[in-house]
Parts: structure tokens; sequence; C-alpha cells
């Protein structure tokens, strides 16, 4: 999968998604806040908040890495 093929999944069809990394659960999902999308994302008992897409998938929020970084080795759950 790639970042724009993420991006459509993510912004454009409103899904959010979920993997695991290091044996932790970890996801990002979707909310308004403010009439403003807001994704918040999780690295086992971490979390972080966003207010762009582009942000959340370059943040390296994961150990010292992105989901960009990531994206080749992650499995993907869609909901």
């Amino acid at each position: 999968m790639t970042i724009k093929e993420l991006r459509q999944y993510v912004v454009d069809e409103t899904n959010d998604f979920y993997f695991d990394y290091n044996g932790e659960n970890c996801g990002v999902e979707q909310t308004v806040k403010d009439s403003y999308p807001t994704y918040i994302m999780w690295y086992g008992d971490k979390d972080k908040e966003f207010h762009d897409f582009n942000t959340v998938v370059s943040d390296k929020f994961f150990d010292g890495k992105s989901i960009a970084d990531l994206i080749d080795t992650l499995e993907i759950r869609f909901v």
C-alpha cells in the first residue's frame, strides 16, 4: 500500500485503521471537533491528536519512525 492509497481510504472514504507494531496495538481514528477533522493516533498506551493527515503519516511517533517509514511493513486493517 502507498501513502496515496492510505490517504484515499482514510481521508476520502473516512475509514479508521489499525495495525500492530513491535507487539503493540496501534491505530488512527477520525472524529470531528469544532467542524474540523481530527485524527487520534495511538501506539500501545500512548496517543496523540492531529488535525492534518500528512502530519499523521509523517510524525515519528513509533519509536522514531513514522507510518510513512513503516507503510511497506504494516498489515493495515480498515474499519
